[in-house]
């Protein structure tokens, strides 16, 4: 019988260790480099721009440069939470 409830307790924590571990969605961005340094890419798309922070392990850009067309993969992360209430959760 324990070992009856040992496997339902791991049948079902894995469905939900699994959502845990779950990467975030990534996306892209495609336009022309107007910036470029150490933190930060900046990519117009027509008449907007992207400012989207880096890290110095990020793979390609050691051969980008101002004006050309690229495309980035990018991820979101949460700063900051405000709930509707007007109390502030931070991360």
């Amino acid at each position: 019988m324990k070992n009856l409830h040992r496997l339902l307790l791991v049948a079902t924590a894995l469905p939900v260790l699994h959502l845990c571990a779950a990467a975030p969605k990534s996306y892209q961005l495609s336009g022309q480099i107007v910036a470029i340094d150490e933190n930060i890419i900046v990519i117009q798309k027509g008449e907007s721009k992207f400012e989207v922070s880096r890290k110095t392990k990020t793979k390609g850009v050691e051969k980008a440069k101002v004006g050309d067309t690229v495309t980035l993969t990018y991820h979101m992360v949460a700063e900051k939470v405000e709930t509707k209430d007007g109390a502030k959760t931070e991360k």
